[in-house]
């Protein structure tokens, strides 16, 4: 069972922070649901026929992005044992290890790939749902986990076939 395990939030307090809890509770049934589980064997995004994986690695300071050619991309099936890994398992239970922020700023939010930190700016917190907000978590967590998209919005119908923004709008 993956469980949302939060490491370290700021700026959260009061109803922010409850909402934040019933986001990240509605994340985490989503995840271990078996409907989500079957939704992302079943993705199809039209383009090679499964998520389009565009993978993050971290050499020395830097970081390199590796598009891949088609027979190169993750199948559904890697994906999903590779999220539900998430980032540390403890007896039968798996973690998804996770510092949260909430900012300030003109997108929803952005992960920093150094610190892990996933922040999700004020105006887009105050204004969406609960489960748009848990699907927004979602995705900047594959991003911690080295996963990327190609644009900073889903305006491009291929970023929206991207393992974050796929498995974003599942959850």
């Amino acid at each position: 069972m993956l469980t949302a395990n939060v490491l370290e939030t700021i700026n959260y307090d009061g109803e922010n922070l409850e909402k934040l809890q019933r986001a990240l509770m509605l994340m985490e049934t989503t995840l271990n649901s078996e409907e989500f589980k079957a939704k992302v064997l079943e993705f199809d995004s039209f383009v090679y026929r499964r998520f389009i994986c565009i993978k993050v690695f971290r050499t020395s300071v830097k970081f390199k992005t590796i598009m891949p050619k088609e027979h190169e991309a993750y199948t559904n099936e890697k994906l999903l044992d590779h999220l539900l890994r998430g980032r540390r398992k403890l007896g039968e239970k798996t973690y998804m290890d996770l510092r949260l922020k909430l900012g300030r700023g003109e997108g929803v939010g952005s992960t920093d790939m150094f610190t892990k930190l996933i922040t999700t700016n004020e105006w887009a917190f105050k204004t969406k749902t609960e489960a748009h907000i848990a699907g927004h978590i979602a995705r900047e967590y594959l991003q911690t986990l080295g996963f990327k998209h190609t644009h900073s919005r889903c305006d491009d119908k291929r970023d929206c076939y991207s393992i974050p923004y796929a498995i974003g709008n599942l959850v």
